[in-house]
């Protein structure tokens, strides 16, 4: 059953690379669709948080999500992996016991017709130097103290989401202090 599991476990996270990797490259060459539909965040985003239950609750985390509820017309599938990618670092690198606090509130928007939507998502996980925090967004970049703590990952999705917020016209920041944690905040229109 052991085999099993650690069978399951690298099937998972070698199709997760391989998705990134494609990813990353159809983000390069401007092939991903950009289908426009009217969806709910809050629902994606709690969607997103259920889909990843086990993996936060085996590490005894705290999810906090604070949701608006905003109807959104854009790209699902894009915003989608921008949440993906953003909870699934957070979960990776929150330590056992942490707590990831996920923020969706609608701003002022100043193009008649549309809104503004802000994503926050903080944790207190180990933090990032400043010096790694200047590449984060580059990739295959990891920070030396992940790849020696064990943390798995190709470090292609900062990558991949710093490229989908930028086409879709957005920005995204973070602010982050070793030993204490990081928040990334993305803005839509």
């Amino acid at each position: 059953n052991e085999y099993i599991n650690s069978i399951i476990r690298t099937t998972r996270e070698l199709s997760h690379m391989t998705g990134n990797i494609l990813s990353l490259s159809r983000l390069e060459n401007q092939t991903i669709i950009t289908d426009q539909e009217a969806f709910h965040v809050d629902e994606q985003i709690r969607q997103c948080i259920l889909l990843r239950e086990t993996i936060w609750s085996e590490k005894n985390l705290v999810i906090d999500p604070d949701l608006d509820s905003i109807i959104w017309k854009g790209n699902r599938e894009l915003t989608s992996h921008i949440w993906n990618n953003l909870l699934d670092n957070a979960i990776k690198f929150t330590p056992a016991g942490g707590l990831v606090n996920i923020r969706v509130s609608e701003k002022p928007c100043n193009r008649e017709g549309f809104t503004t939507f802000e994503f926050r998502i903080k944790d207190n996980r180990i933090g990032m130097s400043e010096k790694f925090q200047a590449h984060v967004f580059d990739p295959f970049s990891r920070e030396q103290t992940s790849t020696q703590s064990g943390v798995k990952g190709t470090g292609l999705g900062m990558a991949i989401t710093r490229n989908i917020v930028d086409m879709m016209g957005g920005t995204i920041f973070l602010t982050s202090k070793e030993g204490k944690g990081t928040e990334f905040v993305v803005t839509l229109n």
